[in-house]
Parts: structure tokens; C-alpha cells; sequence
């Protein structure tokens, strides 16, 4: 199961992304300062999440859980679910004794309605199980209101799948989703996936990159029906179609916009697709060094970094991304580990810092994970 999550935090607490990442949780880190406005604006963003986790136990995170479940239900993500029913987890080691008054009731409870409270560790994956529980719950709830509200829900292979409503999204209301807010194109959409979907998707990719005939359009398509495997914090734009000095065109086969911060470059990535068959290495030993077909993907990536840098095409790129990028991350996903010497990769992305080289093995064992999780 993969997700996403607000993870709303007051600064020097241990991050733990690395390890929910390994779970297929991901998170979106924003201070308690900024949280609701970073809430109320989501309808202007790409942030879309399935809970929100508070990382203090404090009379602070009840006054902001109450703010939530008090929103407006207009307030809501550009999927259609309204921030004030999304599942709210206070995630704390303990709680001090002087706001436990604050914090629960007789019951030991948390005052705030549907809000969670648990205490990270090592037998829970230090939160992440009760958050995937609670992700669960939540999920199962929003597809049998969409259900009842009269989309189509398929279960197909291990992923429930949502279609278009008998009548206009913006006609339909419920406790977990607002039609007019909901911004998704029309068409049918994967919403959530058990152990089974991920599987059926692993084997799907598996089964292209091991084709030894597999094209770039092939793996292309892929992506584009299943972006959650290049990104789950990013929207995946494909084939967006740049300016270059020469009065030409320049098409990267993604660009990677971040769903929140997009005002920082270092938050995009431009990524272009090579065959997993390519090579990684030329040479052995101390005298490997990257391959032909890395380098000539990197230069291009260069390009496409130089021209998006131009200032005559300002203008342009804002109006094609909504942001005038100029200092973009740059990837390349191209070849498997297999028989690589990694070391010697390594050393040699040393020399190529500005270039992000990435192995089909890599995304394959990151969705794997997942399923493990």
C-alpha cells in the first residue's frame, strides 16, 4: 500500500521518512506555523494526502486537530476529500503529565474527535503501522461513499478502481468528498491498492524491463499510467514540450513537479527514460568508468538544463509550469545493477554530481518493499 502523508512537525524530532518510505508511507514535512495555510491553499496545490500525522503530543496539535476537523467542508483536495474527515494521528514517545488533562479525557481518549493517538517504536515501525491501519480504514470508507454516491468502484486484480459518476462530480457531496473541488480528469482512476495490486504491478513492470525488446515509448507508457513508480511526492508531467535557442523544441520525458514547495527549483527533477539493457559502466576495475550511453544521456540533460536557464524562454517555461524554473535536479533512469560493480558506480556519479543516475533495479526493489511492508 502506498501513501502519503502531512507530516506536521515543531522541528528537532528525529525524521523518520527513510523508514516509512521503505513501507511505501511518504511524507510531506510542514511546521505547525504553517500547517493550515498550507491545508486551506491545497485546493491551489497538487497536495493530496490520506491522513495527517502530528509528531507532538501537546496542547498545540489538539488546538490544531480541532482547527482541521472545524474547516469548512468546502475545504478540500484537488481529488475531491475534505481536509476536515481525513484520519489525524498524534504520533509522541509520551505524553508529559501536564498536558494529559489537556490531551484526553476521562476515558484516556483524545479530546478532538477521530484523531489517534500512538507512541512511535520499533514494534509499531514507529508509527507507520498505525497510520497504513488507520490510511486503510479511511480509504475503505471513501470508496463506499463514492459507491453510494453513484461512481463506478471496480476491484480488479488487488486495486480498486474509481470511474466517472452517473451524474457531474460537482453535483455530489458526502461526508468524505466535495464534487466541485475535485479536479482529476475524467476517466477511470486507480485509488487504492492491497498486496495483490502491488503485485500484479511489480509483475507488469518486471516482466517490461526483463523484454530485451522493450522500447523507450513502451516504458514511457508505463510511467505515465502508473506515475506513483518514478514519484509518490511529485506529479509526473510528461513529454512537456521546452523551448531551445534555436527556435526547436525540446521534449524530456518527464518533468517531476513537487506537490508542495514548487516555488524551490531543487524541489523539480527533469528525468529522461534510456533501456534498462543499457550499460552502465565501460571498463573494469580502477579503470571504469561511465558508459557511453550515461554520458550521452547526461549531455543531454544539459541541454535541456541550458535552455531551461535561458533567459529568453522565462516567459515560456512559467507559462507551461506555473513556476519559472531555472535550477532543476536532473535524472536519468537507464540500465540494472546486475553485474555492476556498484563501487565503481558510485565513484564515477562522483564526477557527474548534477546528474542523478538512477538503475530500473532500484524503482523495482522500492515497490517491492512495499509489498513486504
Amino acid at each position: 500500500m502506498t501513501l502519503r502523508v502531512l507530516e506536521i512537525t515543531p522541528g528537532g524530532i528525529a525524521n523518520l521518512h527513510e523508514r516509512w518510505n521503505r513501507l511505501g508511507i511518504y511524507a510531506t514535512e510542514v511546521s505547525f506555523e504553517n500547517a493550515v495555510q498550507t491545508i486551506t491553499t491545497a485546493g491551489t496545490t497538487e497536495l493530496v494526502v490520506d491522513a495527517v500525522v502530528i509528531r507532538q503530543a501537546t496542547y498545540a496539535s489538539i488546538q490544531l486537530s480541532d482547527q482541521i476537523r472545524s474547516l469548512p467542508e468546502t475545504v478540500a483536495m484537488i481529488d475531491g476529500k475534505k481536509w476536515c474527515s481525513v484520519p489525524i494521528i498524534i504520533l509522541a514517545p509520551a505524553i508529559l503529565q501536564r498536558d494529559r488533562e489537556d490531551l484526553l479525557d476521562e476515558e484516556g481518549e483524545v479530546k478532538v474527535r477521530d484523531v489517534a493517538l500512538a507512541e512511535p517504536n520499533d514494534d509499531n515501525n514507529y508509527g507507520a503501522d498505525q497510520i497504513k491501519e488507520n490510511v486503510e480504514d479511511y480509504r475503505l470508507a471513501v470508496l463506499s461513499e463514492f459507491d453510494n454516491l453513484g461512481f463506478i468502484v471496480k476491484f480488479e486484480h488487488g486495486r480498486y478502481v474509481l470511474g466517472p459518476a452517473l451524474k457531474s462530480r460537482h453535483e455530489l457531496e458526502g461526508k468524505y468528498y466535495f464534487g466541485p473541488a475535485d479536479k482529476r480528469p475524467e476517466g477511470f482512476t486507480t485509488v487504492h491498492r492491497d498486496n495483490f495490486g502491488i503485485q500484479l504491478e511489480l509483475e507488469q513492470f518486471e516482466a517490461l524491463i526483463n523484454r530485451p525488446d522493450v522500447s523507450e515509448p513502451q516504458l514511457q507508457e508505463f510511467f505515465e499510467e502508473h506515475p506513483h513508480f518514478l514519484s509518490a511526492l511529485h506529479t509526473s508531467l510528461p513529454h512537456v514540450r521546452l523551448p531551445a535557442k534555436n527556435g526547436s523544441i525540446l521534449i524530456p520525458d518527464f518533468i517531476l513537479r513537487p506537490i508542495v514547495a514548487q516555488e524551490r527549483d531543487s524541489k523539480w527533477e527533469v528525468l529522461d527514460l534510456k533501456l534498462p539493457q543499457e550499460k552502465l559502466l565501460a571498463g573494469k576495475g580502477s579503470r571504469a568508468r561511465l558508459s557511453s550511453s550515461v554520458m550521452k544521456a547526461i549531455r543531454q540533460l544539459r541541454d535541456y538544463h541550458e535552455n531551461i536557464q535561458h533567459p529568453d524562454h522565462a516567459e515560456q517555461i512559467e507559462a507551461l509550469l506555473g513556476h519559472r524554473l531555472k535550477y532543476p535536479r536532473l535524472g536519468v533512469l537507464i540500465g540494472r545493477l546486475g553485474n555492476t560493480d556498484v563501487e565503481a558506480l558510485e565513484r564515477e556519479q562522483q564526477y557527474e554530481a548534477g546528474v542523478r543516475i538512477v538503475t530500473y533495479d532500484e524503482i523495482l526493489q522500492q515497490q517491492q518493499a512495499q509489498l513486504g511492508a
